[in-house]
């Protein structure tokens, strides 16, 4: 277990610990990113940091560990352990599946909040899948990664932990301007697309008296799918076959997730049925822009491009790529507000499918 950068010893089952805000709430551009992605899709808009980030954190906090508790009573939380190690950090003893399920739920529910300082110490589940406290850490961690490869010029910017000017300990840089919210000259005159692709998926199919879960089977051809002659007519290609189409009309890169959720079915009253949302956002040459609205419905079946979103935004500013890449990464209520059955199905199906990629001027980690 991390606490910090530190390795720590799980903690033992126990009470539930209070966590307070270590005074001023941070208004940074990392805070920002946790606060767009997790916090206000789930429990409403912020108007006032300093007053409504400690309420609302209060409220996912109380949500969150009823939840916990719902997904036990449903022994999701044995689902999710049952391929993880069966040692303990500490004293590498055996645990039990019964131990290794109770082990996760504390750490779950003691998981230290994002969106400001908590003047308790505590840990990190380490579960980005399902608790949104590591969710809005990773959406932070992916957008410095971003941000250092479009505003750290000459590397002479880092994103690290800092200080308000008021001396505060917040992480992240502070909202605010200078040379290093422009865009480098490589990527001048660019324009950033928001695109949005929903894609309604059936929960199974028989086909030959086989069963297949039709989510499973969306999410690995999206993500493993690397060629465009393996991809069946009129389904979603891989995203491989598509980012490298966008390079060759000169895209700079760009960053694709995939979103869930379910709805009701059409076809039988009371069952559900999958929406994938693609989510990707693109930077472009100004002058190709019209190219690439129609490149990215496109290259989607026929059956989709009516309902493509594609908004643009010119030059974008830092704060902007901020906010596009946590609208891009925002959590799935699914897991928070969902049927426990529900939440499972979809952590099945997303198994050893890494749902975030970025590709082009992107790609990788910059320092």
């Amino acid at each position: 277990m991390h606490q910090g950068d530190k390795h720590v010893s799980a903690p033992k089952p126990g009470g539930l610990k209070l966590w307070r805000p270590n005074g001023r709430i941070p208004d940074t551009y990392l805070s920002l990113v946790e606060r767009t992605a997790v916090l206000s899709p789930l429990m409403g808009k912020i108007q006032d940091v300093q007053a409504d980030v400690p309420a609302l954190a209060a409220s996912l906090s109380a949500r969150w560990r009823s939840r916990v508790n719902e997904l036990c009573e449903h022994n999701v939380l044995m689902q999710m352990t049952r391929k993880e190690s069966t040692r303990r950090a500490d004293d590498e003893r055996v645990l039990t599946p019964d131990q290794r399920q109770e082990r996760q739920k504390w750490l779950m529910l003691n998981c230290k909040p994002a969106f400001y300082m908590s003047k308790e110490q505590g840990w990190y589940c380490r579960n980005p899948a399902l608790c949104p406290y590591c969710w809005a850490r990773d959406a932070s961690a992916l957008w410095q990664r971003i941000d250092a490869r479009l505003f750290a010029l000459n590397n002479a910017v880092r994103i690290e932990l800092g200080r308000t000017a008021d001396g505060i300990n917040a992480r992240g840089l502070d909202l605010g301007g200078g040379d290093e919210d422009l865009l480098p000259p490589k990527l001048n005159g660019t324009t950033a697309l928001l695109v949005r692709i929903p894609v309604i998926v059936s929960r199974t199919v028989q086909r030959g008296g086989t069963t297949f879960n039709m989510l499973q089977c969306a999410l690995q051809q999206r993500t493993k799918v690397r060629a465009a002659r393996a991809t069946s007519p009129g389904t979603v290609r891989g995203r491989y076959v598509d980012h490298t189409k966008f390079m060759q009309e000169g895209c700079f890169g760009g960053l694709e997730s995939i979103g869930l959720r379910s709805q009701a079915s059409e076809d039988v009253e009371g069952d559900f049925a999958w929406q994938v949302t693609l989510k990707q956002l693109l930077f472009v040459p100004s002058e190709k822009t019209s190219t690439f609205a129609g490149l990215v419905k496109g290259v989607m079946p026929a059956t989709l491009r009516d309902k493509i979103s594609v908004r643009l935004h010119k030059e974008p500013s830092r704060r902007l790529v901020a906010l596009l890449v946590a609208q891009i990464m925002q959590y799935d209520k699914l897991f928070l507000f969902g049927e426990p059955e529900q939440a499972l199905a979809a952590l099945q199906a997303r198994w050893r499918c890494r749902l975030t990629t970025t590709f082009g001027y992107l790609y990788g980690r910059n320092s």
